[in-house]
């Protein structure tokens, strides 16, 4: 039994290696945030957060980590998302998402589809994802268009 787990974790591995060889780093960024009201600051949230994209071919992995301090509950919540995309075109891509959030000892998981597309300049963007948290199951729906405006 010993032989058929090494010669399957050694199928695997060979497998996966000219994946990894044809890896490349896409793009990430890095953020951070603080805001508050002017006359009371015990309402102020710090952020920090990044994310960073590697493709393999058509495929693709993002993470996305973030950290925030909610002064008004004393509390720092945290989240970490994982995509899986497929570029199936220059203009349009498709994925799954696990994420998880947590602050002051609960969570919450969730699992997605997204869709993103461009037309022109113009960028939409759509999701559909189910939580399961402490408080419950929900459904997660949304939808987002962008495009520049010029003067």
């Amino acid at each position: 039994m010993t032989n058929i787990r090494t010669a399957g974790l050694a199928a695997f591995v060979a497998a996966a290696l000219p994946a990894a060889a044809h890896a490349e780093f896409v793009g990430g960024r890095a953020a951070v945030a603080h805001s508050t009201f002017v006359d009371d600051t015990s309402m102020a949230k710090s952020t920090a957060e990044g994310a960073v994209e590697f493709s393999f071919g058509s495929f693709g992995l993002q993470t996305d980590l973030g950290v925030s301090g909610l002064n008004a509950l004393s509390e720092t919540a945290t989240n970490m998302t994982t995509h899986a995309i497929w570029n199936f075109s220059p203009d349009a891509a498709a994925g799954l998402y696990y994420g998880a959030d947590y602050m002051g000892g609960a969570g919450e998981d969730f699992l997605g589809v997204e869709y993103a597309r461009r037309i022109g300049d113009a960028k939409i963007e759509a999701y559909i994802a189910g939580t399961n948290s402490d408080a419950g199951d929900a459904t997660l729906v949304g939808i987002a268009g962008s495009t520049p405006v010029g003067f």
